[in-house]
């Protein structure tokens, strides 16, 4: 969805002339496609990068330096990534975790994690947090819709006695163009759309929603909630019609110690959106796990990695890690298009590496349906399996070897370099297994085993290099 968005944001140039008032719901209004996208233009672009330039000017400014220079690298390194004579050496461990370790990854913070898979479980264990919170409700999310389950969720929210502080931050870019994104299905016919859902949240007591800033289309991909500090989720649903009834995707319930770093991400987030953000960072209470806290019992350690204009903790993990390899690599994921990933995975193919990867049959996204499609032409020829789950599949995990990363991002330029986005790792035996045992081999067998002659795809270099970028 989101490069839908980017796509009908970046062919606007007029749209400084629609009022931002137009970007709502009137009942029986439907604008037409030219009016939708100038309506979102003016949101993302013109309200967004004004807003920067008053209370994001070093921030905004670094991140759009940042992405420049990333759209750079991805042209030199990942595009060039499928030639012969492209080498990268891996780091060498006894496991994963030394490997993430000598490579500077953050420390282990102790906590535990448990698995939410697909939307019911979700968002029935969403509803009984939200429910049960006494002091704050934390959210921060790429997609808030305006449809009738995020209404739902808004209602819950809203439901709250003044005395729970909540705060929703979602991002401009995949919220605003969800707004009037339609989905395969619809809200019952009595539902009555929020003319503008951010003041439809705002009206509870000791709540506020804000709208993240976008300067340069760099969007907040990322999403976490956080509930009295306690316990987060994170993962890759966002708050929508599409993933409580339409997609298949993955939350994780994430508790312990852990959860106070979690906590400080989303404070720093909101901070950082607030009106002269950047003037109040310096000036911000910070949460910190005590040092040398210890694990307690049923707790592991797990890696906070995110990726963001001063950090590329994702994409070096998972690179590392497969290039590490000894045993097994398995992928799930939407949105594959990283050329240095899927050379690591040839690389990993060829050392005897059981190499297997989910993508789904159908995708949101033509042209990474088309990138997909020229993963499973790469990787067939070395011993790579490719399972094509039978329905659109939002999921994002890998796991090598005994090493598990979830969360957020999804194996492409935008998330692996130029986006922020959250995800954990963590190496858990029990924990490995689970998801292991959960979501790989029950998806697996659900999928068809792609074959070498079910598809003929011819690509280039020029098109390698678009679909990197994306």
């Amino acid at each position: 969805m989101r490069r839908q968005i980017l796509t009908l944001a970046l062919t606007l140039t007029l749209s400084s002339c629609v009022s931002t008032n137009l970007l709502t719901r009137d009942e029986g209004y439907q604008p037409n496609k030219a009016h939708k996208s100038a309506m979102m233009a003016n949101k993302i672009l013109l309200e967004s990068t004004v807003e920067s330039l008053i209370s994001n000017p070093v921030s905004g400014t670094a991140k759009g330096c940042s992405m420049w220079w990333n759209r750079g690298a991805i042209t030199a390194t990942e595009s060039l990534a499928m030639l012969p004579s492209f080498d990268q050496p891996a780091v060498e461990g006894d496991s994963i975790e030394e490997v993430l370790d000598k490579i500077g990854m953050p420390a282990p913070i102790p906590g535990r994690v448990n698995l939410l898979i697909d939307g019911k479980p979700f968002f029935r264990a969403l509803e009984r947090s939200i429910a049960e919170a006494e002091r704050s409700i934390d959210m921060r999310i790429y997609i808030y819709d305006n449809d009738d389950v995020a209404v739902w969720v808004a209602d819950q929210l809203k439901a709250k006695d003044a005395s729970v502080r909540t705060r929703v931050l979602a991002d401009r870019i995949g919220s605003v163009g969800s707004w009037w994104s339609d989905g395969k299905t619809s809200p019952p016919e009595e539902f009555v759309f929020p003319k503008d859902i951010v003041d439809y949240v705002n009206e509870g007591e000791n709540i506020k929603m804000r709208l993240g800033r976008t300067p340069w289309l760099v969007a907040d991909h990322g999403k976490l909630i956080v509930v009295d500090g306690e316990h987060a989720y994170l993962g890759g649903m966002n708050i929508g019609r599409e993933y409580l009834y339409e997609w298949h995707d993955m939350m994780a319930r994430v508790d312990g110690p852990i959860v106070t770093a979690l906590q400080d991400l989303f404070n720093r987030s909101w901070t950082l959106q607030s009106l002269f953000g950047d003037f109040k960072m310096p000036f911000r209470s910070r949460l910190e796990v005590p040092e040398g806290v210890q694990a307690a019992e049923g707790e592991y350690g797990i890696r906070i990695l995110r990726t963001g204009f001063r950090a590329r903790e994702v994409r070096k993990s998972v690179i590392a890690a497969i290039r590490a390899s000894k045993h097994r690599v398995y992928v799930h994921n939407p949105y594959i298009s990283s050329g240095v990933m899927v050379r690591a995975l040839m690389e990993a193919c060829e050392r005897g590496v059981d190499v297997r990867v989910i993508a789904p049959i159908e995708n949101d996204s033509s042209l990474m349906h088309r990138s997909n499609k020229l993963v499973a032409k790469a990787l067939l020829p070395y011993g790579g399996k490719i399972y094509a789950y039978p329905i659109f599949s939002h999921a994002k995990a890998i796991v090598v070897d005994d090493w598990a990363c979830i969360g957020s991002a999804n194996f492409d330029g935008l998330s692996m370099r130029i986006n922020s986005e959250l995800n954990i790792g963590y190496s858990d035996p029990k924990a490995v297994k689970e998801l292991v045992d959960e979501l790989f081999l029950p998806d697996m067998a659900k999928s068809y085993l792609v074959k070498k002659d079910d598809f003929k795809i011819l690509s280039g270099p020029v098109q390698r290099l678009l679909l990197n970028q994306l």
